[in-house]
């Protein structure tokens, strides 16, 4: 099953369709989706753009709930959003009009954490993402790639059991992209918490998987799966990095493009 015994994330048979043009003409997203992760592994959806990977996070993270089939979490239904899910998003979405430490420290001011406690977190929180002595600044005066450690500090302050990320590097350039990519897998290798990560770069989701769940058009969603066996941590340029970068290319060019 993964890294760890204890299953974190289980769709099964898990439809989502959405109204078509036509009245009574319904457009499948998902269909029949079966999909578990467990609890501790890094698993990476890959696939063309509009393939259903986003649609399939929303429904693990409560935003959306299933047509047919079910979502369940840590053994519940999903019915809604909550805080043992975090989700990071292509667009960090920071508050402009809040500091760092304020945007990170939201979470918690929301839920009545006491001051002390809020800024004891918050500060853990920006030293595990590296954001040390910039608590004062405001998101316009950060790069692209500190407002996402920033937006991932925000969550990770929350403590949730699971981290969904929908392509959180996407908008960056490759140097940035992969040392966040490097950072992200320090946290993750120091707390072991869940993660669920969208992507539609090969060499993002060779690099950080555990495993590689490969999607296509519907009706068919999930066409494949790929342990990859590479030990941690991995060299970018070695043999089998590329072996497994050429394994997954070879499967996204089996499949017809979406449409």
């Amino acid at each position: 099953m993964g890294p760890a015994d204890t299953e974190m994330i289980r769709l099964t048979s898990v439809s989502m369709s959405f109204q078509g043009d036509d009245v009574g003409a319904d457009r499948f997203v998902l269909r029949e989706v079966d999909l578990h992760v467990a609890e501790g592994e890094f698993v990476c959806l890959l696939g063309p753009s509009g393939c259903g990977k986003s649609t399939l996070l929303n429904l693990v993270a409560g935003f959306l709930l299933p047509t047919s089939g079910e979502a369940r979490f840590g053994g519940r239904s999903i019915a809604e959003p909550g805080p043992d899910r975090g989700v990071v998003f292509q667009d960090p979405t920071l508050f402009p009009w809040l500091t760092v430490r304020q945007n990170v420290e939201f979470g918690l001011a929301s839920a009545g954490l006491p001051r002390e406690q809020r800024r004891a977190r918050g500060q853990a929180a920006l030293a595990l993402v590296g954001l040390e002595g910039c608590e004062y600044k405001y998101p316009y005066a950060l790069s692209g790639g500190m407002r996402q450690r920033a937006a991932l500090a925000r969550v990770l302050v929350l403590t949730p059991r699971a981290l969904l990320m929908d392509e959180p590097f996407g908008a960056l350039d490759t140097n940035t992209r992969e040392r966040l990519q490097d950072e992200l897998l320090r946290i993750w290798q120091a707390q072991r918490r869940t993660v669920l990560f969208v992507t539609h770069n090969v060499e993002e989701a060779a690099y950080l998987a555990d495993r590689v769940v490969v999607m296509g058009p519907a009706p068919r969603s999930i066409r494949s799966e790929l342990l990859v066996g590479v030990s941690r941590p991995r060299d970018r340029l070695s043999a089998g990095m590329r072996d497994v970068v050429y394994e997954l290319r070879a499967r996204l060019d089996e499949m017809p493009c979406c449409v």
